[in-house]
């Protein structure tokens, strides 16, 4: 279902920004994991950790293109999908700190009517911390080719979700504000802009925009497992800029990203550390900064940055205190990258990993008699997703279940969870279930974010 989440570093700073790597450690127990994931989950991608200001680790694994059986490389390039949100953060602090956006100001000041009475409502703080009450999503189509001015026209008829500023809502739509925010103060095309003020500053010369239909040397496909089989998955979300999730990039890039932040590179520490300021409780252990989400696990805290694209799963993580970091790129939309990360955080601290799990659903008979297409456009889920007719299908093909999103067009397999309920094979922050306890009419239900959503069968 589309992106699904919501970093300073570490490594020494040299003149222009480039990276040290010295020798590494004794890694074999990170590249063993990696390998059960590679076989059990089909991971295929780049992992980078460093530790104590060093780097520790870096290796890649699988294809990057599967065609022509090309493998990834360190150098390879990678769908950033969400993780493309820090470069707006980093664009609007960069702003904010030259006085040229005040974040406690509504949106309508910086660009006019074109928001309408939204941008009265919206504050820009409220857009960076997902607290706006926009959608998730504004609905196009993969063919547009939409500038940000054309996105303004659709976002302002959207409805809000709740009050802004009331409680958090994750929102794709709220970034596009964002990026439209910064071309109307500077006067630059979004991608010009960051290119010039945050890309080349820091030289981050494998960093890019996804847009068109371009050759992009050295990007890896996204692939991921649909009704026929390994599929390829799309490699933007529409043809034109869309800052929420169109960037692509690569470890090292990733790398000299946050050691802009860390060192101040692009603005003070004051304004850094506003980016990974707790500005509203998500749940429990759980906040959202500007563009980062802050975990608290015991006495660790952790800066998280994550991505979700049809072909591509990401994470980007920080340990809060002693700074040190994680990256997982991978081109395999079926990667359970929550799962990578808690096991390479176990290895790390001399743990015994728990490994991939298998993705499996125990009664396939039971499951049979519900496939079908459900009507969901009376739902919350719809409202969230901004779809006037949204109708999802659940279906079975080649032994596996599948779910049909078209909100982004996407197909996602389904994994039976713990409570026997089916989860996205992914991500477990997702459950669907089925009731037949009315005569003739099957009704799919599906709980994401706290909200229960309710489908009807229809076909």
């Amino acid at each position: 279902m589309g992106t699904f989440v919501r970093l300073y570093l570490l490594i020494p700073f040299v003149l222009f920004c480039q990276i040290i790597y010295p020798q590494q450690l004794n890694n074999n127990k990170i590249t063993e994991l990696i390998n059960t994931y590679e076989k059990g989950t089909s991971f295929s991608g780049v992992v980078l950790l460093t530790q104590n200001d060093s780097l520790i680790y870096r290796k890649a694994f699988g294809y990057s293109n599967k065609t022509f059986d090309v493998e990834n490389t360190i150098s390879t390039r990678f769908n950033l999908a969400s993780i493309s949100k820090e470069i707006v953060v980093a664009a609007v602090i960069k702003l904010a700190s030259e006085g040229k956006i005040n974040l406690s100001s509504p949106v309508s000041k910086y660009v006019g009517n074109e928001l309408g009475e939204l941008g009265i409502t919206i504050t820009v703080s409220q857009l960076l911390c997902h607290t706006s009450g926009l959608p998730r999503e504004v609905e196009f189509n993969h063919c547009d080719n939409l500038t940000l001015k054309d996105f303004m026209e659709r976002i302002k008829t959207l409805k809000l979700l709740f009050n802004s500023g009331e409680k958090y809502g994750y929102s794709n739509a709220g970034y596009i504000v964002l990026g439209r925010i910064i071309e109307v103060v500077t006067g630059v095309e979004y991608s010009k802009y960051i290119k010039n003020e945050i890309l080349e500053p820091l030289k981050m010369d494998n960093t890019g925009f996804t847009n068109g239909e371009k050759v992009i040397k050295n990007l890896s496909t996204g692939y991921y497992l649909g009704r026929n089989g390994i599929s390829i998955g799309e490699r933007s979300r529409q043809l034109g800029i869309y800052p929420p999730g169109g960037m692509y990039s690569t470890a090292d890039d990733l790398v000299k990203f946050v050691q802009g932040l860390r060192y101040n590179k692009l603005f003070s520490s004051a304004w850094r550390d506003s980016i990974f300021n707790s500005h509203i409780g998500i749940e429990k252990n759980q906040y959202s900064g500007y563009g980062f989400e802050i975990l608290l696990n015991g006495d660790k805290s952790y800066y998280l940055a994550a991505g979700s694209a049809e072909g591509n799963k990401n994470a980007l993580l920080i340990d809060a205190k002693n700074r040190d970091i994680i990256i997982i790129l991978s081109n395999d939309g079926d990667t359970p990258v929550f799962d990578i990360l808690k096991d390479l955080l176990k290895v790390k601290s001399g743990e015994t990993p728990v490994g991939p799990k298998v993705c499996n659903i125990n009664d396939t008979t039971y499951y049979k008699k519900f496939v079908g297409e459900y009507d969901f456009s009376n739902s919350p889920l719809a409202a969230k997703m901004d779809q006037k007719n949204f109708i999802i299908s659940f279906f079975f093909e080649n032994g596996h279940f599948f779910l049909f999103d078209p909100s982004d067009n996407s197909t996602n397999q389904l994994c039976e969870n713990e409570q026997r309920k089916l989860k996205l094979s992914f991500t477990n922050e997702m459950s669907i279930w089925f009731d037949t306890s009315k005569e003739n009419e099957y009704e799919m239900f599906i709980s994401w974010d706290s909200t229960v959503s309710k489908g009807i069968r229809v076909k």
